[in-house]
C-alpha cells in the first residue's frame, strides 16, 4: 500500500508538473515594446489610445514610460543601465545623440527608416543612421491677416505691394511694420508685435530660435555640415539680428522698460485678443492662441512669414524648419526586440489606425511619405508649415541651434539680450559677448 500511495503521488507530481508547465505557456507575456517618452503632455495618447489599438490589432504589448519634465536626459541614462531596458528611445539631436552611442542601433535596413521622405534629415555617423526625425516644426513671424488685409485696404498706406504674401525680404517687412505702428489705432491694435517675452524662463524665443537665424547664415557660409558641433560662432550677420529684434522693440505691444515682465503667454495672449498684429513663434503656438478666451483670430487668418533680417537673397528662403524629436532603437536588446521596436514605429507612421492617432490626438507635422493630404494635421499653422515647406524654389532654414553648446550659453545670451534692451550693453558687446562665451561653453562641454 505504501508503494502504491508513493507511486500515486509521484504520478500525481507529474502530471502536476505538466499541467503547470502548460499553464505558464498559456499565460506567458505577449511580446512587448517598451518605449521611453521624452513628451508629457502627449504620454496618455500613447498609454490610453495608442497601445490597446497596437495591442489589439499586433498581439503585442506597448510599455509606454514618461520621464518628468526636464529630467529625459537623467530619467534615459537610468533606464538604459537597467536588465530591461527601453527598446526606443528619444534625442534631441547630435548633441543629445553623443551622448547614446553606445545603445543606438543602425536603422539604415529598418522599415522605419525607408517611409522617411528625405533620407537628409536622419542623424547619421560613420555611415549608421542612428535617429530618425518623427515630427517636424516651424516657426517665423505669426501674422493675422484679417489686420494685414485691413492696413493694405488704406488709402495712405505707405508701401506699393496689397498683400502679407508680397513681403518676401527686411526691407519690405521694415516698411510694413512702421507704417502700421503709425496707423495702429486706425487699425485698432495697440502695436504690431505682440510683446518681446524677457521674464524669467521666457526669453527661449530670442537665445534659441531667433539666433538660429544668424547661426544658420554663418555656417551655410563656413561650409559646416547640419548638426556638426563647431567653437566659433563668430556672430557674421550680428546686425542682420539687430535689424529684425529692434523691429519687435520699437513696434510693440509693449514699451522696453516692461518687457522684463513679460511671458510668452502674455505675448500669444496679445495676438489672440487682437492688440498685436504679428509676432514670432511656432506652428505649436496655434493652440495656445485658439485656446485663449475670447480669442478673436479665425483659424484661416492664422498665416505665417519668415524671419527676415536683411541677408542678401533671403527672399529664396523660408521658415525655420526642423526638430529636436528623434527616435533611436536600444542596439544592446535582441534583435528580435529590435524587429518589434521598428514594426511599432513603422505601424504608428504608416497603418491607417496609427496614422489618425498621428494626425488628430499627436497632432505630428511627420517626415513621413505615408501620409496623404486629407491625413495631415488641421491646425492653421501646421497647414502653414506644410505649404511653406513645399513652395518652389524656397528653402527652408534648418534647425542649427541644436548645435548650441551648452544651455548655459542660452541663459548667457539671454541675459545680454536683457541688458541691451535696458540700455546696458551696445549691440557690439552683445555679439561679441555671445561670441566669446559660445567658445568657453564649446571648451566646457568638450
Amino acid at each position: 500500500m505504501k508503494k502504491k500511495l508513493l507511486l500515486s503521488l509521484v504520478a500525481l507530481m507529474v502530471i502536476g508538473s505538466m499541467l503547470f508547465g502548460a499553464g505558464i505557456q498559456e499565460t506567458a507575456p505577449a511580446k512587448e515594446v517598451y518605449f521611453l517618452n521624452f513628451k508629457p503632455e502627449i504620454a496618455d495618447v500613447y498609454e490610453s489610445k495608442i497601445a490597446p489599438v497596437f495591442e489589439r490589432e499586433t498581439g503585442i504589448k506597448l510599455k509606454v514610460v514618461t520621464a518628468a519634465s526636464g529630467t529625459y536626459a537623467q530619467t534615459l541614462k537610468s533606464e538604459l543601465a537597467k536588465s530591461n531596458p527601453p527598446l526606443i528611445f528619444q534625442t534631441n539631436g547630435p548633441v543629445g545623440l553623443a551622448d547614446s552611442l553606445n545603445y543606438t542601433a543602425d536603422l539604415r535596413n529598418t522599415d522605419f527608416y525607408k517611409i522617411l521622405a528625405d533620407k537628409s534629415m536622419a542623424l547619421e555617423m560613420n555611415g549608421q543612421v542612428l535617429a530618425i526625425p518623427y515630427a517636424v516644426e516651424g516657426y517665423g513671424i505669426i501674422y493675422n491677416d484679417a489686420i494685414m488685409r485691413k492696413y493694405f485696404a488704406l488709402p495712405n498706406k505707405a508701401v506699393a505691394i496689397r498683400s502679407a504674401e508680397e513681403i518676401t525680404n527686411f526691407a519690405l517687412l521694415k516698411a510694413v511694420v512702421e507704417d502700421m505702428q503709425k496707423n495702429r489705432a486706425t487699425l485698432g491694435i495697440q502695436g504690431v508685435f505682440a510683446s518681446t517675452s524677457m521674464a524669467s524662463g521666457n526669453d527661449w524665443r530670442w537665445q534659441t530660435h531667433l539666433v538660429n537665424v544668424p547661426l544658420y547664415w554663418e555656417l551655410r557660409d563656413k561650409n559646416i555640415p547640419f548638426g556638426q558641433p563647431t567653437r566659433n560662432f563668430d556672430f557674421t550677420y550680428a546686425n542682420q539680428m539687430r535689424n529684425i529684434w529692434e523691429l519687435y522693440l520699437n513696434n510693440s505691444t509693449t514699451a522696453r522698460g516692461l518687457l522684463g515682465s513679460k511671458s510668452v503667454d502674455d505675448s500669444m495672449a496679445e495676438f489672440a485678443l487682437g492688440q498685436a498684429a504679428m509676432v514670432q513663434n511656432g506652428n505649436w503656438g496655434a493652440s495656445q492662441i485658439l485656446g485663449v478666451k475670447g480669442n478673436q483670430v479665425a483659424d484661416n487668418d492664422i498665416k505665417f512669414l519668415p524671419i527676415y533680417t536683411g541677408v542678401a537673397g533671403e527672399e529664396k528662403y523660408g521658415l525655420s524648419i526642423g526638430t529636436e524629436n528623434y527616435l533611436c532603437i536600444n542596439k544592446t536588446v535582441s534583435s528580435e526586440q529590435q524587429k518589434l521596436a521598428d514594426q511599432f514605429l513603422t505601424w504608428l507612421f504608416s497603418s491607417t489606425s496609427g496614422k489618425a492617432f498621428v494626425k488628430n490626438d499627436l497632432m505630428f507635422i511627420t517626415p513621413f511619405n505615408t501620409f496623404a493630404d486629407n491625413e495631415l494635421p488641421t491646425d492653421p499653422l501646421a497647414k502653414d508649415v506644410i505649404r511653406w515647406m513645399n513652395k518652389d524654389g524656397v528653402t527652408s532654414l534648418s534647425w542649427d541651434f541644436s548645435v548650441i553648446p551648452s544651455r548655459e550659453w542660452k541663459s548667457i545670451f539671454g541675459a545680454l539680450l536683457a541688458d541691451h534692451i535696458a540700455g546696458r550693453k551696445s549691440w557690439a558687446e552683445v555679439a561679441k559677448a555671445g561670441a566669446d562665451a559660445w567658445k568657453s561653453e564649446f571648451d566646457l562641454a568638450n
